[in-house]
């Protein structure tokens, strides 16, 4: 696997997981993925927002 050439992906639950290595590797001066494709990602399970209710 080429480091410099990977790209994340999840959907619902899985683009939290998937968005925190993407975090991870740039906090940590990582090599950083090219892209994400996170779909409806739940990122925040506290559901406080407006236009959750």
């Amino acid at each position: 696997m080429d480091a410099e050439r990977v790209v994340v992906g999840g959907k619902s639950a899985g683009g939290g997981p998937a968005a925190a290595p993407a975090l991870l590797t740039r906090d940590r001066g990582g090599p950083v993925p090219i892209g994400q494709l996170l779909v409806c990602p739940m990122l925040d399970d506290r559901n406080d927002p407006c236009s959750s209710h």
